[in-house]
């Protein structure tokens, strides 16, 4: 019997995944949400990580602005809107990477991520609320993190590291999709989009490699290759994410004709990608067979498979003739939705090469109260999407 995706993401969403955390970690006395958690909802600290919180902002907002107007949405949005604006930034606008419980500093700005995070956050919370100050901040926060990420000797990308001039995938992807949902909630403002414009060409033209067809995380300063390992890293659940940032600008703005190539480089990473001894999306791997420069390269982590589905989805929408897309949808959906899902309503967030589930710490302490939901978000809003 064909399974409806947007009404099954919708359910998993409203009535499983947001009351899990809600449940679990909503600070309903500080405002935001509790995140270095077990999968079971065990809390081992109480500190927040900036952009958790931010991501959290995003998820009660959009829940509230896409699904379902309810009223929990709203206050936890609020509170933690209030909490992210009283505690989140230093004086010079920067945002913290790690506060206490109640918002005092424990390490600063140290991650460009926090920002584009606040500003994904606030600007949905914006047309939630009309709250001018969000507004404000996300606004100011965009001008600082197009200033910054343009100096040469720019490195602050935590959890991550990096050498000084390199330029990173991750801060052109989410340009992309910050811009492109401020844009949005600006009523279209062509300043902005020029910048998302800017920043999707780097990838397609420069982070794209074009004998290969996969996507670097790593480029020099003037956007030239690197020399392995920084410049032969491929993480195909960034390039899959990515392209369905790119997908929603190139349709917003009428490129319609680029978004052939955004089907070709996600079946590339899939193929890629694909473990073809146990299944799954391998969270790291080297162009040239190399151990990776980012390490757990053979786990298979939550975020690359929700994301995946969501791209293949919207990439099925948008031509449904295409039976590539339509096979990878099946095949990773399947794979997935055997191997992540817990039965009190969230997902495993981390398991081995084989499927097992494993505690190892990748990149943050955390539970992060995102893309699970985003995905399912996003899906719910795509219409006559049978599997």
């Amino acid at each position: 019997m064909p399974v409806d995706l947007a009404k099954a993401a919708r359910r998993e969403c409203l009535n499983d995944v947001m009351p899990w955390w809600f449940r679990h970690g909503v600070d309903d006395r500080q405002g935001g949400v509790f995140s270095m958690m077990s999968d079971s909802g065990e809390r081992f600290g109480t500190d927040k990580f900036v952009w958790s919180q931010a991501r959290w902002l995003w998820t009660v907002s959009a829940a509230y602005n896409r699904l379902e107007p309810r009223a929990e949405f709203a206050r936890a949005a609020e509170q933690t809107a209030k909490f992210l604006l009283r505690h989140g930034r230093g004086a010079d606008g920067r945002w913290h990477y790690r506060v206490s419980q109640d918002g005092a500093l424990v390490e600063g700005a140290i991650s460009i991520y926090s920002d584009f995070f606040a500003v994904y956050g606030l600007s949905e919370y914006f047309r939630l609320s009309g709250d001018q100050e969000a507004l404000d901040a996300a606004t100011a926060t965009f001008r600082q993190i197009c200033e910054r990420i343009a100096q040469p000797d720019f490195v602050e990308i935590a959890p991550y590291r990096m050498r000084p001039g390199l330029r990173p995938y991750g801060v052109q992807m989410m340009m992309v999709e910050t811009a492109n949902e401020l844009s949005i909630t600006l009523g279209g403002l062509a300043e902005v989009d020029a910048i998302a414009g800017l920043a999707m060409e780097r990838i397609l033209t420069r982070f794209l490699q074009p004998d290969s067809g996969l996507v670097v995380e790593f480029l020099e300063g003037d956007f030239e290759r690197a020399s392995a390992p920084e410049g032969t890293l491929i993480v195909p659940g960034h390039a899959i994410e990515g392209m369905w940032f790119l997908a929603h600008f190139a349709r917003r703005t009428n490129q319609l004709d680029l978004l052939e190539k955004m089907t070709q480089v996600t079946i590339r990473h899939l193929e890629y990608g694909w473990d073809p001894e146990f299944g799954g999306i391998l969270l790291n791997r080297d162009l040239h067979g190399q151990d990776p420069y980012f390490p757990h390269g053979d786990k298979k982590i939550w975020w690359p498979h929700s994301e995946a589905i969501y791209t293949l989805a919207l990439l099925r929408s948008i031509n449904p003739a295409n039976v590539a897309v339509q096979q990878w949808l099946e095949r990773v959906h399947a794979w997935t939705y055997a191997h992540f899902p817990l039965p009190d309503g969230e997902w495993r967030q981390r398991l081995d090469r084989r499927g097992e589930p494993i505690t190892e710490v990748i990149a943050l302490p955390v539970k992060d109260p995102f893309h699970l939901p985003r995905a399912l978000i996003l899906l719910s809003q795509l219409s006559g999407e049978d599997l």
